[in-house]
C-alpha cells in the first residue's frame, strides 16, 4: 500500500489526472458510514481510500447511483473506480454488469468517460509544443 501512496503522491505533484480503480477489499459502504460517523477506522486497508477521499477523489459510481450496486456475491461493493473531483463532469455514465465472458464472483465496475476530455488531437499537440 505503501508504494500505490507513493505512486499516487508523486503524480499530483506531478499535477497528472488519474483514475484508480480495482478490487480493494474492502467494504466501501461500511467506509462510508464509518466516515460519516466519524468512527476510527481500525483497519491499514482503509487508509489508501480514505487518503484518496481526502485528497478530493470520488467514487464515481456515487454519482450515478445513490444506493450502488453490490459488485461481490451479491453481498458488499468491494470493487470501485475513483477520480478526481475536477474529472468528474468527463463521466458520461456508469454501470455495472455481471460479464458472463469471466469466470469471477465479482460485477464489473463500467464508466463511459468523454474522450475529448483526455485526448487532443494531434494538431492541438503540435500548437503547444510552438
Amino acid at each position: 500500500m505503501n508504494k500505490t501512496i507513493t505512486l499516487i503522491n508523486e503524480c499530483t505533484s506531478l499535477h497528472l489526472i488519474l483514475i484508480i480503480m480495482g478490487d480493494f477489499n474492502i467494504n466501501l459502504e461500511k467506509l462510508y458510514h464509518n466516515i460519516y460517523h466519524n468512527i476510527k477506522l481500525s483497519s491499514p486497508k482503509f487508509g489508501l481510500l480514505k487518503r484518496l477521499i481526502n485528497q478530493g477523489y470520488i467514487d464515481a459510481q456515487l454519482l450515478f447511483e445513490p444506493s450502488p450496486t453490490l459488485t461481490f456475491n451479491n453481498l458488499s461493493r468491494i470493487d470501485a473506480i475513483f477520480l478526481h473531483l475536477t474529472i468528474q463532469h468527463s463521466i458520461i455514465y456508469s454501470f455495472t454488469d455481471d460479464y458472463s465472458l469471466y469466470n469471477t464472483d465479482h460485477q464489473m465496475v463500467i464508466y463511459a468517460i468523454s474522450k475529448s476530455d483526455f485526448i487532443t488531437s494531434h494538431l492541438n499537440a503540435l500548437q503547444k509544443r510552438k
